[in-house]
């Protein structure tokens, strides 16, 4: 079995190294949410991460799946910017404590949960310019907070 000549995998190495450094470097790190469905025979798996941050602090216990009372059998996922809250004391210790008990002045995952358990339609007949109507009411409702 040939291998290769072992100067080129050496070369071949230090190049990759090279290129993982400069991107290290030379980028800065984007955040996302990973959701997952799985169709199956009994139904929908549906899985997330529970990974968010505040204040450069990892906090892993956000829920990111919300099911819904109504209509049965429907679930949404939420990520992103989903709910501000006030910055904690200058004191907290407790960040990710915090991030589950905080006051939220805006909560998108709220509004859309709400929005869609109030509605009495066929989910491929709601109106996303309805909903989008109902969040920057609520977005108006928050500048009390300020």
């Amino acid at each position: 079995m040939d291998v290769g000549h072992p100067l080129t995998m050496v070369d071949n190495m230090k190049r990759y190294f090279v290129s993982v450094l400069l991107i290290l470097l030379f980028s800065i790190p984007a955040n996302g949410t990973l959701v997952v469905l799985i169709p199956t025979e009994d139904g929908l798996v549906v899985a997330a991460d529970s990974r968010t941050s505040l204040f450069g602090v990892f906090c892993d216990s956000q829920y990111k799946i919300i099911e819904l009372k109504k209509p049965k059998h429907v679930a949404i996922a939420v990520t992103g910017d989903v709910a501000f809250i006030a910055p904690p004391e200058a004191h907290e210790q407790n960040i990710c404590g915090y991030l589950n008990s905080a006051p939220r002045m805006l909560d998108f995952t709220y509004i859309v949960k709400n929005y869609l358990e109030r509605k009495n339609v066929d989910f491929f007949k709601l109106s996303l310019e309805d909903l989008g109507s109902e969040c920057v009411g609520e977005m108006d409702e928050g500048e009390k907070f300020l």
